[in-house]
C-alpha cells in the first residue's frame, strides 16, 4: 500500500481540505467582526428567533456623570456617559444619580438611526445657595463677559465731588470667592452731565478684554449719549468712541465681528448702515435705506430695506436681503407699514439660517441654506424652510449652539431644533417678572425665567423643568466659567443686590 504523504493527488486533496477550512474560518471571522461592528455601530442585532433586526444607537452624556440609566423601568448595566443600542419603539428614559433630580425623557429609536443626548444636567436635590458679593442701591450696570468669567460693575457714586467713575472688574474663575478689582475711569473718557445718567452694556468683544459701554447722560436739560470702550485689563486705556470717530447723535454702534476696533454704524434716521474701524477705514460699501439689520461673522448680513438691488419698487413692502461677501440675495417682501421687524442669522453645521419676523406677522420665516436654494430656482424668491407660529412675537433667537431658534411671547414658546428638523410649541408654568417679554436661552440647550423672584430653568423641549434660587428679573443669571455654579442676583439689604451662587455639584 502506497502511504498517503506520497501520494501527490492525495497530498493536493489534503491541501484543498486545509485551504478551504483556512478559508471558511477567515470568512466566519470575518462575518463575525462585521456582525460585532454593525451591532456596535449601526445597531444590527440577532434575535432569539434568529432574525436579524436593526436597532438605534443612543449617547447619553450627564453632567456629573455616572447617571444609572433606565429604559421604560428597567435600569440598564450601563451608566453615563454611555452608548446604548435600543430595539426599535418608544422609551421613558431616566437618568438617575444619589443626590441629584432624575432627568426624564421620552426617547423614540427607529431602525438605524443614532441619537446624542449629550447635554443633560442634573441638579441637585437639595440645592445650596450662597451670597458672594453685594451692591448698594443704584448700582446700575451688571455686564457678564461671553466667556463667563469676568463681571463689570458700575458702581453707585455717593460723593457729588467725586470727577471720576468707579468701576469693579470681578474675577469668577473661583466662583466661591471673588478676586475684586477697582478702577476709575478717567474723567476724559466720559461727558460729565449734570443731571441723572445710566450706563448699559452694548456687546463684549471676542477677546473678554473689551466691553462696549452706551453711556446716557443730561446736560442743560438736554438728554444725549456716547459709546465707551472699557478696556476691563487697562481703564486708561478706555476710548470715547463718539468722540473718536465724531459719531452723530442719531448713530447707533455694535461690533463688527465680534472685534473691538471694528464697528457697525446705523443711523435709523437717515437709514445708513456703515462698517469702519477705530482708525476710520471703511471695512465694506456702505448700505443705504436700511430698516433694521443683523449680522454674523465677518461677511454675513440680514437687513431690511425699502431699496431694491434691482428692478422697481413693490408698493407697500420692504425687501429682507442677505448678504454674504459679494453675493446678495431678496428673501421676502414684508409689509413697509410695520412698526418693528426682527431679524436673526447663525449657521448651524455649516449650514446657514435666517430667521424673518416682523410686527403684524403670526409667526417667524425661517430660511435654510438660501443661497443655494436660490441656485436651485434660478434667483426665484426662496421659499421659507418653515412658518413657525407664534401670536405676538417679541422675540427670535438663536441659542448659543445655534442649533435652536426660539421664539418667544410671554410664557409662549416655539422651538425649532435644526438637528432634528422639529418644532416645539409649548407655554412655560408660571407668569414673568416684569420687564421680561419671553423667556431667554441660558445655554445652548437651556431656558430660563424668573417668576416670582425665583429663577426657573428647562430643557429646549420644556422637560425637566425647575425652579431654583432667588432672582431678579432685571439682573443677568449665567453658569459659572466651569460650569459648577449657577450665578443670580437677588434682593440685598437697603434697597441693594447680591450676587448669590448655586453649587451644581454635591459634595460627597
Amino acid at each position: 500500500m502506497q502511504m498517503e504523504f506520497l501520494d501527490e493527488d492525495a497530498e493536493k486533496r489534503h491541501r484543498i481540505r486545509l485551504f478551504t477550512g483556512y478559508g471558511l474560518l477567515a470568512i466566519a471571522i470575518a462575518i463575525g467582526l462585521l456582525l460585532l461592528i454593525y451591532r456596535s455601530w449601526y445597531g444590527y442585532s440577532l434575535t432569539m428567533e434568529g432574525k436579524v433586526e436593526q436597532s438605534g444607537l443612543v449617547f447619553f452624556s450627564t453632567s456629573p456623570s455616572g447617571a444609572t440609566i433606565t429604559a421604560n423601568g428597567k435600569a440598564l448595566s450601563d451608566r453615563t456617559n454611555a452608548r446604548i443600542s435600543l430595539p426599535y419603539g418608544q422609551y421613558n428614559i431616566s437618568l438617575s444619580l444619589a443626590g441629584y433630580r432624575t432627568w426624564r425623557h421620552i426617547v423614540d429609536v427607529q431602525g438605524g438611526d443614532v441619537q446624542h443626548f449629550n447635554y443633560p444636567l442634573l441638579f441637585p436635590e437639595k440645592l445650596v445657595t450662597k451670597s458672594v458679593g453685594s451692591f448698594d442701591a443704584g448700582t446700575q450696570l451688571f455686564s457678564v463677559s461671553r466667556d463667563k468669567r469676568w463681571l463689570v460693575v458700575k458702581q453707585n457714586e455717593t460723593d457729588a465731588a467725586v470727577t471720576t467713575k468707579r468701576f469693579a472688574v470681578y474675577d469668577m474663575k473661583d466662583t466661591t470667592k471673588l478676586v475684586t478689582t477697582e478702577y476709575l475711569l478717567p474723567a476724559t473718557t466720559y461727558t460729565a452731565g449734570d443731571g441723572s445718567e445710566t450706563w448699559s452694556e452694548v456687546e463684549w468683544s471676542a477677546d473678554n478684554h473689551h466691553l462696549l459701554l452706551m453711556h446716557v447722560y443730561t446736560l442743560a436739560g438736554v438728554t444725549a449719549h456716547e459709546y465707551i470702550m472699557f478696556d476691563r485689563t487697562n481703564p486708561d486705556s478706555s476710548q470715547n468712541l463718539t468722540r473718536l470717530m465724531s459719531l452723530s447723535a442719531d448713530e447707533t454702534l455694535t461690533l463688527f465681528d465680534r472685534k473691538y476696533d471694528q464697528y457697525y454704524g446705523f443711523n435709523a434716521t437717515t437709514g445708513v448702515l456703515r462698517t469702519f474701524s477705530q482708525t476710520g477705514n471703511v471695512i465694506r460699501d456702505q448700505i443705504e435705506h436700511v430698516k433694521a439689520y443683523s449680522a454674523e461673522g465677518a461677511d454675513t448680513l440680514l437687513y431690511v430695506t425699502d431699496l431694491p438691488e434691482s428692478g422697481k419698487q413693490v408698493a407697500g413692502t420692504v425687501n429682507v436681503m442677505l448678504r454674504q461677501g459679494s453675493k446678495r440675495l431678496l428673501l421676502r417682501r414684508l409689509s413697509s407699514s410695520a412698526e418693528h421687524y426682527m431679524l436673526n442669522v447663525a449657521q448651524y453645521d455649516n449650514v446657514w439660517y435666517a430667521a424673518v419676523s416682523a410686527t403684524g406677522e403670526k409667526g417667524a420665516y425661517l430660511y435654510k441654506d438660501p443661497f443655494a436654494q436660490a441656485s436651485a430656482t434660478n434667483g426665484a424668491l426662496p421659499n421659507a424652510w418653515r412658518f413657525l407660529r407664534i401670536d405676538q412675537i417679541s422675540t427670535l433667537t438663536f441659542s448659543d449652539n445655534a442649533r435652536f431658534l426660539l421664539l418667544g411671547s410671554g410664557q409662549n414658546c416655539t422651538v425649532y431644533d435644526a438637528e432634528l428638523t422639529a418644532v416645539r410649541r409649548f407655554a412655560v408654568t408660571h407668569p414673568l417678572d416684569s420687564p421680561q417679554s419671553a423667556v431667554t436661552w441660558l445655554d445652548g440647550y437651556r431656558l430660563s425665567y424668573v417668576s416670582g423672584n425665583v429663577l426657573n430653568v428647562l430643557d429646549y423641549d420644556d422637560q425637566n423643568a425647575v425652579g431654583l434660587q432667588g432672582a431678579l428679573a432685571s439682573y443677568p443669571t449665567f453658569f459659572s466659567n466651569d460650569g459648577k455654579y449657577i450665578l443670580s442676583f437677588s434682593a440685598g439689604e437697603n434697597n441693594g443686590v447680591k450676587l448669590d451662587t448655586t453649587a451644581l455639584t454635591v459634595k460627597k
